[in-house]
């Protein structure tokens, strides 16, 4: 008995000391955070960029392997060009992506996904892409660019020769979104003054936040030379920046100008216009070095000595820096200053500019100087080694509304040409080939001949060293107005249900019947539905179609012939309630407070799917398991997930899940966790709080004590009560009970009576 006493002894003096023990705040792949979950992106862009702030909460610094994005929408093409390959403990990264989107007519909601591999290097704990995995709303925005709700305002202004004044512009902000500014370019062409941005953009008392609906009023000094004339040059202003929701804007997109017309006041000395920079356009590469020169042209009657040559940039990715620059440039005489820009490791291709500036002077001694000559540049980027860069904006689906011609904008930034063949499903395109000679863009109208109703338009290129690139557009030839035929009010959005049609609505503006050829055609596959219909002068007939050619579809295009013309609608289709989930939550959680979720999932369309288990709990409770899954036609898995609270449940808690993929998700249901009862409650409070451990393990203990007291034969707790009588054995022991088992319970033992002194 005595051993069976000391293992509960030693059990309650472990919970003891165990609970008392600090407790290391462990990490996990849940202290990895990214925001915003919703943007918006402006149609018909090419290579625009957006950007993601990472979090990391955890104290230890987390690696990043790789970063991905899966998306299949209609409207846009996303890529990753840029991540941090570590996130310190408790701080953030950016994460920048670059989208193509389309033309559309109305605003237009969709989504993707980021997934993030990766791990703390605390203890290797891995995070796999099904682990991070986060789900960004996107709203595709018809009408006005948010770059161009970034204005730059600035007056012209005159400056008698030789002074300096002070000179204000100002950034208007008419978004409702915060602006950071991120770059701030201010440069002049003129050889009769200089501009500069006071304080420079450098500085800590520039002020880079621009509130949404707000002016911020920046200086620029201006340092005006003497002159023969009044002279008038401009000077120029590329801001570049993000908005709070993480919408880029470069250089180029938000830009402004104002004259400054210095003015002659009969100073005897301005030869200074007589000397000109020319400045070519280059092109530069990643990890490469590129040498090229500007034209330092004399035409004055003195000889013209360079005091000061520089050429800065103010891109971190390209450094530039000059070579052999000339002491004197004789009078009537050019001469060439040459220089070499390195291109460092980048991997998207770039525009941007550099900037010269000179000092100098005449024979006579008068000076002259140039403070800001922009030197132009195009940058491309390393992936263009494995031909990535090659680019088109050639759309998933293009409507031509009455037209049988397009516009095709394709870039070849590559050191190869690039030969590009157009072919049509059905028809004819002309021209057919379009040569691009390496690193050169070109805008080609394609004519469309002998079409009349939807067309798949490919494209092909050919580049040495590269794969076959090929892309694809469907062609919908629309008669719009000309059609007796036309929708009426059809929706945008369609939720594939359990009901067995839809219903579109049409009408015949026509007075005569007209006969109708309704097509569907789904996507992705291009599985094609038709059914034809009379339909009488102006009437305004429902139409049934069947649902089960949508299941499983992510958009349909719904076109309407009558009279040889074409009218088309898109149809995005929510097949909401495909996959089936049926979750089971244990009874109670386990001493370290988790529960053992089993989540079934069953497919049960004729596709494959792919996508997220998503557990519906508050964002302070963990879980862990496998939720990236796969599922063959017809197929069902169960997966085990484990979920932990933040503290013990005292009361229910009700949480959901569902499953988030592609080309399905499901409704979501319900889970029900029960809290934990009595004593099991209280030990697993002391497993996880941990800070008040040391009382939870001494009423565990004497709880456990209690109940053994009770429990016990009397013997025992007579050894436990007296001290004082001598051990004895095992087998005296079972004698002297069962001796005792004959006694009256009012009879006392000896011993338990010590003698007395007389």
């Amino acid at each position: 008995m005595r051993p069976l006493f000391f293992s509960i002894l030693i059990t309650g003096l472990l919970l003891v000391t165990g609970f008392s023990l600090p407790v290391h705040a462990v990490t996990s792949c849940n202290d990895i955070e990214l925001t915003p979950l919703h943007v918006s992106i402006q149609e018909e862009k090419e290579g625009k960029s957006i950007s993601f702030t990472l979090e990391n909460e955890a104290e230890d610094p987390f690696e990043i392997d790789d970063v991905k994005v899966d998306e299949s929408s209609p409207f846009f093409d996303l890529s990753v060009i840029d991540f941090p390959s570590e996130v310190d403990g408790e701080s953030t990264g950016k994460i920048k992506l670059e989208y193509d989107s389309i033309d559309v007519n109305s605003d237009q909601d969709d989504s993707f996904q980021i997934r993030i591999k990766g791990k703390f290097d605390d203890d290797d704990s891995e995070c796999s892409f099904s682990d991070l995995s986060f789900t960004i709303d996107v709203t595709v925005e018809d009408g006005e660019d948010a770059c161009s709700l970034i204005e730059v305002e600035a007056d012209n202004v005159s400056v008698s020769e030789g002074e300096t004044i002070t000179h204000t512009i100002t950034l208007k902000n008419s978004s409702n979104e915060d602006f950071e500014i991120q770059g701030f370019n201010l440069f002049d062409d003129s050889s009769h003054f200089s501009a500069n941005l006071e304080p420079k953009f450098t500085d800590s008392e520039f002020d880079k936040n621009l509130s949404g609906n707000a002016n911020q009023s920046y200086s620029v000094e201006i340092d005006a030379q003497t002159v023969s004339n009044d002279e008038t040059d401009s000077v120029f202003i590329e801001v570049r920046g993000e908005f709070e929701d993480g919408v880029d804007c470069s250089f180029s997109e938000i830009e402004g100008d104002f004259d400054v017309t210095i003015e002659d006041e009969g100073v005897d000395s301005g030869v200074c216009s007589d000397v000109t920079l020319d400045a070519p356009t280059i092109t530069l590469h990643a990890n490469k070095t590129t040498a090229d020169s500007v034209t330092l042209t004399n035409k004055s009657a003195q000889n013209f000595f360079v005091d000061e040559f520089e050429i800065a940039d103010k891109n971190y990715q390209i450094a530039f820096s000059a070579l052999d620059v000339p002491d004197v440039v004789a009078f009537g005489e050019a001469d060439g200053v040459s220089f070499e820009a390195t291109g460092y490791s980048f991997s998207q291709s770039f525009d941007g500019n550099a900037f010269i500036s000179m000092k100098g002077h005449f024979t006579s001694g008068s000076t002259c100087f140039v403070s800001a000559k922009k030197l132009p540049f195009h940058a491309i980027g390393s992936d263009s080694i494995t031909c990535s860069e090659f680019y088109t904006n050639l759309p998933y689906v293009t409507v031509l509304k009455g037209s049988t011609s397009q516009d095709v904008y394709v870039h070849n930034p590559l050191a190869q040409p690039a030969i590009v063949a157009f072919t049509l499903s059905n028809g004819t395109v002309s021209p057919s080939i379009l040569h691009v000679p390496a690193d050169t863009a070109k805008t080609q109208t394609l004519y469309f001949t002998g079409v009349s109703e939807s067309q798949t338009l490919t494209l092909a290129a050919s580049i040495s060293g590269c794969d076959s690139i090929v892309k694809q557009s469907t062609l919908l030839f629309s008669g719009l107005d000309d059609a007796p035929v036309q929708f009426v009010n059809p929706p945008t959005v369609l939720t594939i249900g359990s009901a067995k049609e839809f219903v579109l609505q049409l009408k015949n503006k026509s007075a005569f019947t007209q006969e109708a050829e309704i097509k569907i055609i789904t996507k992705p596959g291009n599985q094609t539905y038709i059914q034809t219909i009379f339909i009488p002068g102006l009437d305004e007939p429902l139409i049934y179609l069947p649902t089960s050619v949508l299941m499983g579809k992510n958009t349909a295009l719904i076109q309407v012939k009558s009279a040889g013309y074409i009218v088309t609608h898109t149809l995005q289709l929510a097949n909401a309630q495909a996959i089936v989930v049926t979750p089971k939550v244990s009874d109670s959680p386990t001493i370290q407070n988790e529960y053992t979720v089993d989540v079934t999932i069953q497919n049960p369309t004729p596709q494959p799917v792919e996508g997220e288990v998503v557990v519906d709990v508050p964002d302070s409770w963990s879980v862990s398991g496998n939720t990236h899954i796969n599922l063959a036609p017809y197929e069902s898995i169960t997966i085990p997930l484990k979920v932990k609270p933040d503290t013990v449940l005292s009361v229910p808690f009700t949480g959901g899940v569902y499953f988030s993929g592609s080309p399905h998700s499901s409704i979501g249901k319900t889970l029900s966790f029960k809290p934990a009862m009595g004593l099991a409650a209280g030990v697993t409070t002391a497993f996880v709080t941990g800070s008040s451990g040391l009382w939870l393990g001494l009423i565990v203990l004497l709880a456990l004590i209690g109940i053994w007291y009770v429990a016990k034969p009397k013997t025992i707790v007579d050894t436990l009560t007296n001290p004082f009588k001598p051990p004895i054995s095992d087998q005296e022991g079972e004698d002297e009970d069962e001796e005792r088992g004959k006694k009256s319970d009012n009879e006392q033992e000896p011993w338990m009576n010590p003698p007395t002194s007389e």
